[in-house]
């Protein structure tokens, strides 16, 4: 056994005293079998401290198999996994989220618990959602209506504002300021 393996059956045994004695020796094969496929080597992430998941993806995020309760028999996202196994169990009605942004990353200092409503909130701020683009001020949306009104390209607009052109172009024939994301 080497000394990351000892570390982690320490902290797992700790954790599962907690809980109970039920099935321990399984539940430790698993969170040791979880961090098998973790990769913490510096450089991931936009600070280098991310720490990726290197067993099955599907669209960017990581899935794990657990093998017992609590949580059920299924694939599940690696994050939800870690953030079970390190923090305890899910409210109901709570996701949870990266303060990352980094799909893969499995570094319980990265996740949290949020609400939908939090989700999409943090998603249009950062400008990630698809189709979504950083929430712009009124008055943005108004210099972009009065440069388009002088001349000015909507290609050069959505670089110096960081949108989509079809986002400028929807700004400019006015389209989007019901619904789109140009706040008070």
């Amino acid at each position: 056994m080497n000394i990351e393996t000892k570390d982690l059956e320490k902290r797992a045994t700790r954790r599962f005293n907690a809980q109970g004695s039920i099935m321990r020796k399984l539940r430790l094969q698993e969170v040791i079998r979880f961090w098998s496929n973790v990769d913490k080597g510096p450089g991931h992430g936009p600070k280098g401290d991310c720490w990726l998941w290197r067993g099955t993806k599907t669209c960017g995020y990581g899935y794990f198999q657990p093998y017992r309760y609590p949580f059920p028999r299924k694939p599940m996202r690696a994050p939800i996994y870690c953030f079970g196994a390190e923090c305890g169990p899910i409210p109901d009605g709570l996701l949870v989220l990266h303060t990352c942004d980094i799909k893969s990353c499995v570094n319980p200092g990265h996740l949290y618990l949020g609400t939908a409503a939090h989700n999409s909130r943090d998603h249009m701020l950062r400008g990630c959602g698809r189709g979504k683009g950083p929430l712009l001020p009124k008055f943005c949306c108004d210099v972009i209506q009065s440069e388009a009104d002088l001349g000015m390209q909507h290609q050069v607009l959505s670089l110096l504002f960081r949108v989509s052109e079809a986002t400028i172009t929807n700004i400019v024939k006015g389209r989007f300021r019901k619904r789109f994301s140009c706040a008070n």
